[in-house]
């Protein structure tokens, strides 16, 4: 299987600036895009991280799945892709 890059930069002023869980705009709207994709299991981390292209690791995937709700929240308009 060939490596899809997901990653996209983002023109967000807070995108580096951690919210619920330490997670950044720019980590929940990378994990946004791989799981909109569809191309894997999103409990399978070691492939999340791998389609993240390094952007997220194994600690960061599990934080953004504790505190899904809460980033939904924080960064209005990501899990819409707006």
């Amino acid at each position: 299987m060939s490596k899809t890059r997901i990653v996209d930069d983002s023109s967000h002023s807070d995108v580096h600036e951690a919210g619920p869980g330490g997670v950044t705009r720019e980590e929940f709207e990378t994990y946004e895009r791989i799981r909109e994709s569809g191309l894997t299991n999103m409990f399978d981390a070691t492939m999340v991280e791998e389609l993240s292209d390094e952007v997220l690791n194994r600690g960061k995937i599990l934080a953004i799945m504790k505190n899904y709700r809460e980033l939904c929240e924080s960064y209005p308009g990501v899990r819409e892709g707006t």
